[in-house]
């Protein structure tokens, strides 16, 4: 052990500690697997937003096209591929 300049003993580095490290592992985005889906293609399906409140004043033709899923903008599937690299569906 070693004196330090503040009168405390300080512990050697632990020997051992040099073990080669395996990368660590892709993990899914929990929060994206609630919000995307993986379509058989490979490509990215997500929900359209703007159902949920005031939907009174919208009329039946534009709730009806808020339906379903779309596919997301091929700027973001690359990102969102990572993120759901481990998920299956």
């Amino acid at each position: 052990m070693a004196d330090c300049p503040s009168g405390r003993r300080m512990m050697p580095a632990e020997a051992g500690k040099t073990k080669d490290k395996a990368m660590p592992k892709q993990k899914t985005k929990r929060a994206a697997t609630k919000r995307f889906k993986k379509s058989a293609t490979g490509k990215i399906l997500r929900t359209c937003g703007g159902k949920s409140h005031l939907n009174a004043c919208k009329s039946r033709k534009r709730k009806r096209n808020l339906r379903g899923m779309k596919t997301l903008d091929e700027a973001f599937q690359p990102s969102l591929k990572r993120s759901l690299a481990t998920y299956n569906v």
